[in-house]
């Protein structure tokens, strides 16, 4: 391995300039083949119950950027916006990865094809950022075999494709860490506030890049450097997340608590520690894990040997994965693998760290020759081969888009905006449909009912359940009285997930007497392995179609 010490400052050569020019080249492309194989570019936002209100947001922020930022209050803009779609989760959810959505889609577009495109250059970012951090450290093949594993794992191929802020938070947890070894190696100031203020925007991303705090203590203990715990240098990362995330979490914690789990603390503690280490080995296979692994255990062993702390560069990339499972287990947050994302990084780069160490740089090619490179790793090529090779996890959610868009060009036709259209779904399919009105009118027109909110109530993550009408006869009476104009029921919601109110609309929908006329249907697919259901779109039979 290359013991080059992170204090020293060398220019990069062309020919390394050109290694990372292609490199760049190989992950973009390879992330991009991927994420058209999976069927996303043609698929509804249907895959996750909050993809939806993620993309959702983001158009309201761009809204709001293009309005010159009127009203001044954003929270007001924000309600009044979800009055028309109410799928905006600001206040649930920290304000960056919208911010970059809004100004993502200003600059270039808020169709599916840009906010997929923004996705694949976040996936490539941390791809590249990975190769960065390892070529210091390792060989030429195996971190770029880190930064293709990082970004081709089944677990971020599927956030690759699915509108999330897990791949921001990835990139600022990695970016945070690689500064505090920077701090291990230096122990200068501004090293440490520039990991508080990468862990502030990891936070301002998603709540859990709290995480980080327990990056630190692991890092410092397995250098060596437990007593540095006591420089007032240190300390000063907490200066930016104090200033930048307190007051957000203190103004939103009357929303937030509300998804916090209602289990005992020890009962959510026995039943995390057994998710989350057994979907350690889920998301990393053993080809991956036992590596990592084994290079973890001999870093250590030599560090012990030695007493001289393992190397800050690779004590931090163990921390990083320590810090997600620790944090996880204790903090109540629910269970999920994708959780498990902010280590990925890592753990590719142990992995080809203990590669780098089994194999020796003569069979690893540590300099590869600028024009052998050209040739064999140019962009296309390779990256078209592999992503053949590669198994794609499927996106394929369709009929959502299909109804928005016959019930918006019916409501053209008959030239009234003024009507509400009322979705009824599950929270998925509900949010699908608002995200595909959005898309096609971002400054809103119409209001769209959600039905479990119109016709029910409950709370956040859909607990404490209570419908408004227990009859057909107060259904009738409640839509008469409203002004909802047309009515999407989905028919593909599984047995479980059925509320009783959206039976009672289907089958009141299909009744004599009805005020509502079918006048289109469309097929509802969310994954190969569900069944199918027909979306039917109802419109009220006083509305004159020409």
């Amino acid at each position: 391995m290359n013991d080059v010490s992170p204090a020293e400052t060398v220019p990069p050569s062309p020919s390394t300039l050109l290694q990372g020019i292609v490199v760049l080249g190989v992950i973009a492309t390879l992330v991009l083949l991927l994420q058209y194989d999976s069927g996303a570019y043609q698929s509804d936002f249907a895959t996750h119950a909050d993809e939806a209100s993620h993309y959702v947001t983001g158009v309201m922020v761009r809204e709001y950027i293009a309005s010159g930022f009127e009203p001044r209050n954003p929270l007001s803009f924000a309600r009044s916006y979800y009055d028309y779609y109410p799928k905006v989760t600001l206040g649930h959810y920290p304000p960056l990865f919208y911010l970059l959505e809004g100004f993502w889609f200003l600059l270039f577009s808020h169709q599916r094809a840009s906010v997929l495109a923004l996705l694949a250059a976040l996936s490539t970012s941390l791809g590249m950022c990975l190769y960065l951090i390892l070529r210091k450290r390792i060989s030429f093949l195996p971190a770029l075999g880190a930064a293709l594993l990082c970004v081709t794992l089944p677990l971020m191929q599927r956030y690759t494709t699915i509108v999330m802020s897990d791949l921001l938070l990835c990139l600022l947890c990695l970016g945070s860490v690689s500064a505090f070894a920077r701090y291990l190696d230096t122990g200068i100031t501004r090293f440490s506030l520039a990991f508080g203020g990468l862990a502030a925007l990891a936070i301002m991303t998603k709540g859990s890049g709290l995480l980080l705090a327990l990056v630190p203590p692991v890092a410092l203990t397995l250098s060596g450097k437990a007593r540095w715990m006591l420089r007032p240098s240190l300390w000063t990362a907490v200066i930016p997340v104090v200033v930048i995330c307190v007051p957000w979490i203190l103004s939103t914690y009357h929303i937030t608590q509300e998804g916090m789990r209602d289990q005992s603390f020890a009962e959510y503690v026995r039943q995390a520690i057994s998710f989350y280490f057994k979907g350690f080995f889920v998301v990393f296979p053993w080809i991956l894990s036992v590596p990592a692994i084994l290079f973890t255990l001999w870093l250590i062993h030599r560090a012990a040997r030695t007493r001289q702390g393992v190397e800050s560069s690779w004590a931090v990339l163990i921390a990083l994965p320590a810090a997600a499972l620790i944090f996880y287990t204790v903090v109540p947050s629910g269970f999920d693998h994708r959780y498990l994302m902010p280590a990925v990084p890592a753990v590719c780069a142990l992995a080809a760290g203990g590669a780098a160490r089994v194999f020796g740089e003569k069979y690893l090619a540590p300099n590869p020759p600028v024009s052998t490179l050209a040739l064999i790793l140019g962009p296309l090529i390779p990256a078209f081969a592999l992503s053949k090779l590669i198994p794609v996890p499927e996106k394929s959610a369709t009929g959502f888009q299909e109804a928005a868009h016959a019930i918006l060009r019916h409501r053209d036709e008959t030239g009234d905006p003024a009507g509400a259209i009322l979705i009824s779904s599950d929270a998925a399919g509900e949010g699908a449909f608002i995200a595909e009105i959005a898309m096609q009118e971002p400054d809103p027109r119409t209001v769209v009912h959600r039905s479990s909110k119109f016709l029910a109530s409950s709370d956040w993550m859909g607990r404490t359940y209570d419908a408004r009408v227990d009859s057909a006869e107060e259904l009738r009476t409640l839509l008469r009285d409203s002004a909802v104009q047309w009515i999407a029921v989905d028919g593909s919601i599984l047995e479980r997930n059925r509320v009783p109110h959206h039976d009672l609309l289907a089958d009141a929908l299909e009744s004599p007497g009805s005020a509502f006329q079918p006048f289109a249907g469309f097929e509802v697919r969310r994954r190969s392995t569900l069944p199918s259901g027909r979306l039917r779109c109802y419109r009220r039979s006083d509305v004159k179609v020409p």
